[in-house]
């Protein structure tokens, strides 16, 4: 399959060869980029307030 990484642009990646009977077929599609979900974990796990988040930043602390 034929993905589009948001680093690497578009690269080719395995399709599982498993198929389970009765379920749909899933695309493949790009990991996670490091540190892409940071402000979703900082606010939802750690309560951390948009602004809170942002003073982090401006202190190079996160």
């Amino acid at each position: 399959a034929r993905i589009h990484h948001p680093e690497l642009g578009e690269i080719v990646v395995p399709n599982s060869p498993l198929r389970l009977h009765g379920t749909d077929k899933v695309e493949a599609g790009p990991s996670p980029t490091i540190g892409q979900h940071n402000t979703e974990i900082y606010g939802d796990w750690l309560g951390l307030s948009p602004a809170e988040i942002a003073e982090l930043r401006e202190a190079s602390v996160i």
